[in-house]
């Protein structure tokens, strides 16, 4: 995975990507589509059919089976509730399900309830260059890769914040995008569009 260093190297200026009208508009669809479903998780609305279909399509919760959504929006209410569960645990609990490893769908649960805890998804794996997980890896060894991958992200994240040349990216963002998401959203949407903007280029 890349270090600080080397994000904030190819970071470049955030406004050349900030400054693309198609992206910037996907960002403000967003922060509106989070903001709206941490509303819901704050109200404790997890059970409202609204809620499971917004957060289905903007996470991308697609592709499971009944059974796996119904145990990951089950654990997200015991989350809510105040149930301290590990990575592992909920990692564990879903597996149980369908035998499936979902590390992104995992990531994005866990920051519902915690939105200083990094999202995993591609975009963001393009732009830090993680280590894929190994595919013929058994579950515990792929849930300890899936932990080495988010701790790492958080480290990366923590070293930013105290980075005088991001926080001036991160100024232009709330420049460009007023909002009060917390430090590691942001740091998850700029890292998004980075990604959007490589995989575009690559097109």
């Amino acid at each position: 995975m890349k270090n600080a260093s080397e994000v904030i190297e190819q970071l470049g200026d955030i406004n050349d990507i900030l400054d693309n009208i198609q992206v910037l508009k996907k960002l403000i669809k967003a922060i509106d589509g989070y903001n709206e479903i941490q509303k819901y998780y704050e109200d404790n609305k997890i059970s409202d059919e609204a809620f499971i279909k917004k957060y289905c399509s903007f996470y991308q919760l697609r592709f499971v089976s009944d059974g796996f959504k119904s145990t990951y929006f089950a654990i997200m209410q015991r989350l809510r509730d105040g149930e301290a569960l590990t990575f592992k645990q909920i990692a564990e609990e879903l597996y149980s399900v369908d035998g499936k490893h979902q590390l992104s769908l995992i990531s994005k649960l866990m920051h519902t309830a915690d939105t200083d805890l990094p999202v995993y998804d591609s975009l963001v794996a393009e732009t830090l260059a993680t280590d894929p997980l190994t595919p013929d890896a058994g579950i515990e060894q792929k849930i300890a890769e899936s932990e080495v991958i988010l701790s790492g992200i958080s480290a990366l994240y923590a070293e930013l914040k105290e980075n005088a040349d991001f926080a001036a990216a991160v100024a232009e963002f709330d420049g460009k995008l007023p909002n009060k998401i917390s430090f590691v959203k942001k740091c998850d949407l700029i890292m998004w569009s980075q990604g959007a903007a490589k995989k575009k280029n690559k097109e």
